[in-house]
């Protein structure tokens, strides 16, 4: 014969009824979104939120976690059929549906975070939890590039990007040889162990933009090195001199026992010709010097 249905049984149904709701209901999901967007973050069961008797209404606890975990702070609670709204401040775009979901309304890169929902019935049971984790996606900003040349012979080409969400980053050097790479989130640079000319390309992506900026011919000055002064006597009695150096864009300056005499690479003296002969050579790295005596008689 079978066993009465008694009322200790409903109850004993009611509670698995209960559970099994709580731990199948419960979702946890990603939403990529973008600034200005507006967002719905659901609520994933029918709920009473308004009834005239205070007590047959269920529960709701929004909160709001940031991704790096330094706030941890509740957002809305509904309970005894009424809304209550906390951190103002820190949700000013936020507010409740009829149904109990959270709506943002034009999004903002502070809204990127963990969002996630504590729902009670009206007896004070936990129902279920949701757990939501939003993405603000801001788009790449335009790369600086930058392009430095230390007096080691080596250049140093970097690119940076000033605002995305996550930033994919990748710097092209065409013309350049022994290229070493250092990379962080949102920055790459280049050592590169030749003068160039160069071909730089750096691209910035990400799910929402990409961005690129290019540079062509781009060069890095050398260093001045192996200096050195000839000269020669012409039969009036008259001097050449030349000098001759390597490096980038040198300029020159001549004198003639302190006696400025010329500015190029190359200068004549007229007779009679004695006393010490220097050649001054620069450039935007380094200087260099060299001096001869000369005497040439007509």
């Amino acid at each position: 014969m079978r066993a009465p249905f008694t009322m200790r049984s409903q109850t004993h149904l009611l509670l698995l009824c209960v559970l099994l709701q709580a731990s199948s209901g419960n979702v946890w999901e990603e939403i990529f979104t973008r600034p200005g967007s507006d967002l719905l973050i659901p609520i994933r069961c029918h709920l009473t939120l308004n009834h005239p008797d205070t007590e047959r209404c269920d529960q709701i606890y929004w909160r709001y976690k940031d991704p790096i975990g330094h706030i941890d702070t509740i957002i809305f609670i509904h309970r005894e059929c009424r809304l209550s709204k906390y951190e103002k401040k820190l949700s000013p775009n936020t507010r409740i549906s009829e149904d109990g979901s959270l709506i943002i309304s034009n999004v903002t890169p502070e809204n990127d975070g963990i969002y996630y929902v504590f729902i009670y019935n009206s007896a004070g049971h936990h129902i279920q939890r949701d757990d939501y984790v939003v993405h603000v996606e801001v788009p790449v900003s335009v790369p600086l590039l930058h392009v430095s040349c230390p007096q080691n012979g080596n250049a140093e080409i970097s690119c940076r990007v000033e605002e995305g969400t996550k930033p994919n980053i990748c710097l092209s050097v065409i013309g350049g040889s022994q290229e070493r790479y250092s990379t962080s989130a949102n920055h790459i640079t280049a050592i590169v162990e030749s003068p160039g000319p160069w071909n730089i390309t750096c691209t910035v992506e990400n799910g929402v933009s990409r961005s690129e900026e290019s540079r062509a011919g781009v060069t890095c000055p050398v260093p001045l090195s192996d200096i050195t002064v000839t000269s020669s006597c012409l039969p009036d009695g008259s001097a050449v001199a030349e000098c001759s150096v390597k490096g980038s864009d040198p300029r020159y300056s001549w004198s003639l026992d302190g006696r400025s005499v010329s500015s190029h690479s190359r200068v004549t003296l007229p007779p009679p010709v004695s006393g010490t002969l220097r050649c001054d050579v620069t450039n935007q790295i380094n200087n260099l010097s060299r001096s001869i005596n000369i005497s040439c008689a007509g």
